[in-house]
């Protein structure tokens, strides 16, 4: 008989050996090309590759004590396994006391590490058992079966630990896809939970540490990330960016030596009081942010001075440019820095889109956004944009009427909403209250800069060059 093909022969089979373990038996000497098999009672012999293997039955499938292989079929590729659990008693969960009462049965199904490129489903058949112990309050309990097996599981605990290395190795959708070649059946989403639930390692000594803000969700949540300088990894997230949350987990960490964190209040107060011990210094991002804005704002003050200079240094002096007109806004009011350097990027827009750039390519060159860009392109001209205009709703007619009413002592809202309501006012009186807010705050606005203390880049430049704090 030729030697290509496996040739599995069952001899001295015991009585007493059910048909179930020579099927599986028989799969697993084929998987690995097997040429003889021999039966025994508790005992196989595998000749693979011209050598004999000596394996025990219940080493097969590594079932743990007290779970016995009952019958095997295939179904749609899945291989069902049937097994039983024959243990005489079980712990009681609470009260750690063994049970011996059976009260009744149950069905788990539970997938397993896959065989062969199979996939593998165990159908344990369990038990509930009835606590004796008086002082107890669990009186009915189902067996557990850990570690083979963790309460409430789905899958046994090396398919799990198989997924988690898949994950670690991966990540979720490649995971799932290697997984899928593997014959373990699972989503990107299970792998990536699989991860999330593995235990962190212990933080242990810090001395440095950085501690700055992220968003969970944009302009709504924020959280507080927690960075060890030295390894450079991140060794906690907060729920919030509250200075009690920051200062109670400092307060654990007693060996801090330097804080590296941003000029926000919270936070600086948190280090104060959570790690008195440890020095504050700003974080290397915001000192080069800060410096880059103190030197924009800066240069954007002279920058009529600069392009002078750099006109005069590139051109001839007997040769001078005839002079440009100045430019002026549309009441009259020569442009600003600020409106020098935005129409500058007007004229270079137009340039490089005379040059054949793209929309996008322009936007990323000039530091504009796309939106703005495809506006000067289709308008063809360029639009004076007004900053500090005031936006106009339907409350502005009525201001005025509503101010001398406020200046002469009235102090119902509700009557003066009446009586604009009658002037042809469509709004509610909710819509008076939140204009009236917004009024009054601009008031306020205006009084508190008497005591402003100027511009903050000058604080910012001072601070910059001091000692760490």
């Amino acid at each position: 008989m030729s030697t290509k093909q496996p040739l599995v022969t069952l001899q001295n089979v015991h009585k007493s050996g059910s048909p179930a373990k020579l099927v599986l038996l028989a799969c697993f000497a084929a998987s690995h090309r097997s040429s003889m098999i021999y039966f025994s009672e508790r005992t196989v012999f595998l000749l693979i590759h011209e050598e004999f293997v000596l394996m025990e039955i219940a080493s097969l499938l590594s079932l743990p004590a007290g779970l016995e292989l009952e019958q095997v079929f295939m179904d749609d590729n899945v291989l069902r396994m049937h097994v039983v659990a024959t243990a005489g008693m079980r712990p009681c969960p609470l009260c750690a006391e063994n049970a011996t009462h059976v009260r009744s049965y149950y069905t788990r199904l539970v997938a397993d590490l896959p065989c062969a490129g199979r996939r593998v489903q165990l159908i344990l058949h369990v038990r509930k058992f009835r606590c004796d112990t008086t002082s107890c309050p669990r009186k009915v309990f189902a067996e557990r079966l850990g570690p083979f097996i963790e309460a409430w599981a789905r899958k046994t605990t090396r398919l799990r630990e198989a997924i988690e290395s898949i994950g670690l190795a991966t990540c979720g959708e490649g995971g799932a896809r290697l997984a899928d070649r593997l014959g373990i059946a699972t989503s990107p989403t299970t792998v990536l939970r699989c991860i999330m639930a593995l235990p962190l390692p212990p933080v242990g000594a810090i001395t440095h540490l950085g501690v700055d803000d992220f968003a969970l969700r944009r302009g709504r949540t924020y959280g507080t990330v927690l960075v060890d300088l030295h390894r450079h990894k991140v060794i906690a997230l907060l729920p919030d960016r509250k200075g009690e949350t920051v200062k109670a987990w400092l307060e654990s960490h007693p060996e801090l030596e330097l804080i590296s964190r941003d000029r926000g209040e919270d936070y600086a107060t948190a280090a104060s009081q959570g790690a008195p011990q440890a020095v504050q210094t700003a974080d290397r991002f915001h000192l080069c942010k800060n410096l880059s804005e103190a030197v924009e704002q800066a240069l954007a003050r002279c920058r009529a001075e600069i392009r002078k200079s750099l006109k005069t240094q590139h051109k001839p002096p007997q040769d001078p440019p005839p002079s440009a007109p100045a430019l002026m806004t549309a009441d009259g009011k020569p442009y600003s820095a600020h409106q020098h350097e935005r129409y500058d990027r007007y004229q270079q827009v137009v340039e490089l889109r005379r040059q054949g750039m793209t929309i996008k390519a322009i936007a990323k060159r000039v530091g504009l956004g796309a939106r703005t860009v495809q506006r000067w392109i289709t308008d063809g001209r360029y639009v004076e944009t007004n900053y500090h205009h005031r936006h106009r709703s339907q409350f502005d007619i009525y201001e005025g009427y509503v101010r001398r009413r406020l200046t002469d002592g009235a102090q119902n809202i509700q009557q003066i909403w009446r009586e604009i309501k009658a002037q042809g006012y469509s709004h509610s009186d909710r819509a008076l209250r939140r204009h009236l807010e917004e009024v009054a705050w601009e008031k306020a606005r205006r009084a508190s800069r008497s005591w402003y203390p100027g511009p903050l880049f000058r604080e910012e430049s001072r601070l910059a060059v001091r000692a760490p704090l």
